[in-house]
């Protein structure tokens, strides 16, 4: 892949194709809540980043990378380090292959492992179906870590995570996205499916990061 260079960043939706382009799993684990993130709201997220100024030139963590949708297009759009975190060795490895040539630090840990400060934090977390509050290591190490937050979180727990983000920071991007999940696990009884979901941005004030 050539470099992209300053200013020559793909549209939104080149970069939607660019995504569907990537290697995905094979196989997921539900116990971790992996699905594929549609590379419609994938894009769609990385762009609001970036025309909020949070994208280019900047160092971004994307947590719980998966194989790495929003790390790549993170990079793509001009971040200037993207840190990629997560628990399951295939994923990261997956993410690896991605993501080659491009300015992005893989790291196989847990969420809670990661100890950067980054000026964006990118994530789609697991959305709690299966644990309860799976997503709390996520948005507390997100706001420990990150001085801006994009997110995007289960319809259901709006209420549980915007109390949370309001009182750690300025939301100042609400969206509702629809994520298209296909049957990737035995329970599925549909081909595919939407699930409605919430992609939420904000500023986190600096009393509430934890010191170094």
């Amino acid at each position: 892949m050539s470099k992209i260079t300053n200013k020559e960043y793909p549209s939104r939706k080149k970069l939607e194709m660019m995504i569907q382009g990537l290697s995905y799993p094979t196989s997921y684990n539900n116990d971790l809540e992996q699905y594929l993130t549609d590379p419609h709201v994938a894009s769609m997220l990385i762009y609001q980043a970036y025309q909020y100024g949070d994208i280019e030139g900047k160092t971004v963590a994307d947590l719980g990378c998966g194989n790495g949708v929003l790390a790549y297009a993170a990079a793509i759009m001009g971040a200037k380090h993207v840190f990629a975190i997560d628990s399951d060795l295939e994923m990261t490895r997956l993410c690896e292959i991605n993501c080659m040539r491009l300015p992005i630090s893989i790291l196989n840990a847990e969420v809670t492992e990661f100890n950067l400060k980054v000026d964006t934090v990118i994530m789609n977390p697991p959305f709690g179906s299966v644990r309860k509050h799976a997503d709390l290591p996520f948005i507390e190490t997100a706001a420990t870590y990150g001085s801006t937050i994009y997110a995007i979180h289960n319809m259901k727990t709006r209420e549980y995570v915007e109390k949370y983000y309001k009182a750690i920071g300025d939301v100042f991007l609400r969206a509702k996205v629809l994520i298209s999940v296909p049957r990737i696990y035995s329970h599925h009884r549909e081909e595919a499916r939407e699930i409605e979901a919430i992609m939420l941005a904000l500023r986190v004030k600096d009393q509430a990061k934890k010191p170094n």
